[in-house]
């Protein structure tokens, strides 16, 4: 396990309220001889104080997210204060935002030109959105209707992340939030390259059914 695989994992037990001494004993039965010594996991809980509640809070909803991602991994996530839902301008800016975070994450690749898939969501067709996809110079997929399939979050990254998270408890959004984090993190390069090739696959099937629905 890399170390900020291992950084991402005690960030979490730390907001799950575990111990220095129980977060050192569930790495070494988990890593074995690769587990970080004692020394080193007490100074990264020390950067991951514990959030002190002073009342019962209730337990968490549902958390909407935005995230973008390539071959090389995310690039971008962001969610939605509780009861929002995504308007066209809001949806626009976030495109706007998009172009920063890759020119931040991804150096060069502006230039070589951003190849942008989306799905047929009203607000992602919107003139508004198509207007500043044209301004951040993304050169966009077209998305075939009724293909949900031929989403690479709907049909590889959620479905994983959901099985990560499910079964787990969380006291509040920012646990979910949390966990979220960790999961992208753990992550290498190959397991969200298989994801973007998959589309390659998906597409091919959609053309050979003449832009029909395709569900595997």
């Amino acid at each position: 396990m890399e170390k900020n695989e291992i950084r991402a994992v005690i960030k979490y037990f730390c907001l799950k309220k575990m111990s220095t001494k129980d977060i050192h004993s569930d790495l070494v039965e988990t890593l074995g001889d690769s587990a970080p010594p004692y020394s080193t996991v007490d100074l990264e809980t020390s950067l991951f104080p514990t959030p002190k509640k002073f009342k019962v809070s209730s337990s968490a909803g549902k958390v909407m997210a935005s995230v973008f991602w390539d071959a090389e991994g995310i690039i971008m996530v962001e969610y939605l204060e509780k009861g929002a839902t995504i308007i066209v301008s809001y949806y626009a800016d976030q495109i706007r935002r998009l172009r920063e975070a890759i020119k931040q994450k991804r150096r060069g690749k502006l230039r070589a030109g951003v190849l942008f898939h989306q799905d047929n969501a009203p607000s992602h067709k919107a003139a508004v959105a198509m207007a500043a996809i044209q301004e951040t110079g993304f050169e966009l997929l077209e998305h075939p209707p009724y293909s949900p399939d031929l989403a690479p979050s709907d049909f590889y990254l959620f479905p994983r992340l959901k099985e990560y998270l499910r079964g787990k408890k969380f006291d509040d959004d920012s646990e979910v939030m949390t966990a979220v984090e960790v999961f992208c993190e753990g992550q290498d390069n190959e397991f969200f390259s298989k994801g973007i090739m998959g589309l390659e696959k998906r597409w091919t099937k959609c053309i050979d059914s003449l832009g029909d629905y395709v569900e595997k």
